[in-house]
């Protein structure tokens, strides 16, 4: 606790029309790039940028129920955690300049690990509250 906490709004919230802005900005901006350079990195962030900030700023009531349902079926879970964290890894390293070879080669064991330990958190979260 610092001198100046009471001072501090810990709640700030960004207005939801500049968050919608910004989701349907950056995701159009990503497809342009995807689009014009035909990468593979830039391909996989347009296509995080539509599965996730576009369904948000279209219905943001909507998708993190639709993301909240997706834990009571764990394979499609599963699935769906492994694809987009290996994906979102290895664009990253490669983009950070990596080659592919070696972007892929440590995207997809992380990806395997983040996925497991969140299926075993999971488990705990759903242990301990029985």
């Amino acid at each position: 606790m610092g001198q100046f906490d009471r001072f501090i709004d810990r709640r700030f919230a960004a207005p939801p029309t500049l968050t919608r802005v910004v989701g349907v900005g950056v995701t159009i901006a990503w497809i342009v790039k995807a689009a014009d350079t035909g990468r593979l990195e830039d391909i996989l962030v347009a296509v995080f940028f539509v599965v996730m900030m576009l369904p948000s700023a279209i219905a943001p009531k909507a998708y993190p129920a639709r993301l909240a349902a997706l834990d009571r079926h764990p394979i499609p879970n599963a699935a769906f955690t492994v694809v987009f964290m290996t994906g979102m890894l290895f664009a990253m390293l490669a983009e950070f300049g990596l080659s592919r070879r070696t972007s892929i080669l440590i995207a997809i064991p992380v990806g395997l690990v983040v996925t497991i330990t969140s299926i075993l958190r999971q488990r705990a979260r759903i242990r301990a509250t029985r």
